[in-house]
């Protein structure tokens, strides 16, 4: 079977029930499936990101997901996690959720980012 052969819409549709870890791993496999998931849009009800999360994807999600709940779980502020801090004003988000152990982490944030703006 030649899922490729399929048409674009129908494609599209199908891979909008997989979870977004395997939505990217989709998108790997060749250049048309690529192309088809970075143009799917998609709603999630509610997203995690964690530390386990690289800033490539939380980019590529920004650009396609619109979330009802953006829960952000980064306790730390190295590079990698400051870049994602600052991806946040690309998402279409409902409600935004920030479980912060310290006032100087919240601070640092707030100081570098676009929250300042």
């Amino acid at each position: 079977f030649n899922i490729l052969g399929l048409p674009t819409e129908l494609i599209s549709h199908s891979i909008s029930f997989v979870t977004m870890k395997d939505r990217l791993r989709v998108a790997g496999v060749n250049k048309k499936l690529n192309a088809i998931e970075l143009n799917s849009k998609y709603h999630v009800k509610k997203l995690e990101i964690t530390n386990a999360h690289s800033p490539d994807f939380v980019r590529r999600i920004a650009q396609n997901a619109s979330i009802g709940r953006l829960e952000i779980r980064l306790y730390d502020l190295n590079d990698s996690n400051r870049e994602i801090f600052n991806l946040i004003k690309e998402f279409d988000i409902g409600d935004l959720y920030f479980p912060f152990t310290t006032y100087k982490i919240l601070h640092e944030i707030m100081v570098d980012s676009f929250f300042l703006d």
